[in-house]
């Protein structure tokens, strides 16, 4: 299969442009494609069809999606795959914030699909969405020439199972059919999610350039931010220690305590679990 596979049609939801696809390879390689022309979608009347400032890469399956730190991320069939693609230069927020942005403008998506009561939503810095303790969704954002592209997983149906030791250990998982059990009923779930965190982007995008500072990132963030729970740094010469977070720096990076020493530092690029 090519990495686009075939592309069913191109639909407008909420005002959003989006590619939806049935099965992929990885939804940020299509999103390439798109980029040079290569939708696999024609128009009749009009030929190629152009592409939309804000558009986005959905599919029902993903067989080779890749997570952060080039992991693999698995789901099966009606989770959510998406990448949404927006020029960088119609941003609001500054570039080094944007992966902060991201999760604050998809977190609201996903809490509002949680109804087992008692659950909190929170967001994991850098880029994890946690229901309770267990993740849900995670993003990752790449840069292509003049465009930025966002690629969006979230176990709607299903959650992989995730080893807790060895060199692909992570933190356990969860889906949102586990939270909401009318979300089992519709197998569309994911397509309506899709839908509202796109509209939620093309909201904020439309709000215009340099109107959303640092400073909002950083709190917003830090306001959604698991603090209570204990983390343990991935890789790198501080691998295996557990961590505390304390607060997201200006810069966007992360101060922790370092559970051992006592030691307080800031993280800006390692990756929690």
């Amino acid at each position: 299969m090519s990495s686009s596979g075939a592309c069913t049609r191109v639909e407008l939801l909420q005002g959003v442009q989006f590619f939806l696809h049935d099965e992929v390879t990885s939804t940020m390689d299509v999103a390439r494609d798109t980029l040079k022309g290569k939708s696999g979608v024609t128009r009749v009347d009009t030929g190629e069809q152009p592409l939309a400032d804000l558009f986005v890469v959905l599919a029902k399956q993903q067989n080779a999606g890749r997570g952060s730190r080039g992991r693999s991320w698995v789901g099966g069939e009606c989770n959510l795959f998406m990448t949404l693609v927006v020029k960088q230069d119609a941003l609001p927020c500054p570039l080094m914030h944007f992966p902060l942005r991201v999760g604050t403008l998809i977190s609201p998506h996903i809490r509002s699909r949680v109804l087992t009561p008692d659950t909190q939503t929170y967001l994991k810095w850098p880029n994890d969405i946690l229901i309770g303790k267990k993740k849900v969704c995670g993003t990752l954002v790449e840069i292509d020439d003049d465009r930025m592209l966002v690629g969006i997983g979230c176990n709607i149906a299903s959650a992989p199972s995730v080893p807790t030791s060895g060199p692909d250990r992570g933190r356990l998982a969860t889906c949102l059919y586990a939270h909401n059990e009318q979300l089992s009923r519709d197998k569309e779930a994911y397509k309506a999610l899709a839908s509202d965190i796109a509209a939620g982007f093309s909201e904020w995008i439309a709000s215009g350039k340099g109107t959303d500072s640092a400073l909002l990132c950083t709190q917003d963030f830090g306001w959604q931010m698991d603090k209570d729970s204990t983390q343990r740094i991935r890789s790198g010469d501080d691998a295996d220690r557990e961590v505390k977070p304390l607060r997201i720096n200006p810069d966007g990076s992360l101060y922790v305590r370092m559970l051992d020493t006592g030691e307080e530092k800031s993280l800006l690029s390692e990756y929690l679990f």
